[in-house]
């Protein structure tokens, strides 16, 4: 992980010159489940925790931001958490990179984060909540790289953005008709379960958000 020299001041004695970098902050949030519980008329759907596990997160395809694994966890109370800050090159940048990672033991990385985070051994996605009165854990296992659409995030020298990436946990679990779909049904039915995956892929969304509210700052 880059050093998260945001004040851009004590960079200069490891060589870099802070009027030629800048510096972005990284934080998560979530959408739609402000109250943690969303209904479609016939059930309830509540979500305890969500969290993705992912590989290494950049700025485009050069500048890293965090090294992976790493564990992006949304507060589920409407309040944005802050995961990273690093020094990077001044410029425009287009996407937010990343890779769903499901990591296993037998590489340094991965072992080192499953000390930490037991639970995602072969897992990269999990929610935990309730359905109805029913307890549930949804894990998926999911590999692949993704681009999120930063909307031109312009990085200028001496200066500091913050970027949160948004996770819409209540869009995932809902049919095309807005009915609510049972994670437990959806982790053992292979075509629910695409869909649900879809939609997971199809839901990042990342922006500048400089007060760090969840919501994109205006153009």
């Amino acid at each position: 992980m880059a050093s998260a020299c945001v004040a851009l001041v004590a960079c200069a004695e490891n060589g870099v010159e802070p009027a030629a970098t800048a510096a972005v902050s990284l934080s998560v949030a979530a959408t739609g489940v402000s109250s943690t519980t969303v209904v479609d008329g016939n059930h309830q759907l509540r979500f305890d925790r969500v969290a993705l596990v992912v590989g290494d997160i950049m700025l485009g395809d050069a500048e890293l931001l965090e090294s992976g694994p790493a564990l992006l966890e949304a507060p589920l109370d409407g309040s944005v958490r802050s995961l990273v800050a690093s020094v990077v090159e001044p410029g425009r940048y287009d996407e937010l990179s990343l890779t769903f990672h499901a990591p296993v033991p037998g590489t340094p990385p991965d072992d080192v984060f499953l000390a930490s985070h037991p639970g995602f051994d072969g897992v990269s996605v999990r929610v935990e909540g309730w359905w109805d009165d029913v307890a549930f854990v949804f894990e998926r296992r999911l590999d692949e790289y993704r681009a999120v659409d930063l909307r031109g995030l312009d990085l200028l020298p001496g200066r500091t953005r913050n970027v949160t990436l948004l996770l819409d946990p209540a869009s995932w679990f809902r049919a095309d008709d807005g009915s609510l779909i049972d994670p437990a049904g959806a982790d053992t039915d292979p075509v629910v379960a695409a869909r649900v995956e879809s939609r997971i892929r199809g839901s990042l969304e990342a922006f500048t958000d400089q007060d760090a509210d969840g919501v994109a700052d205006p153009s």
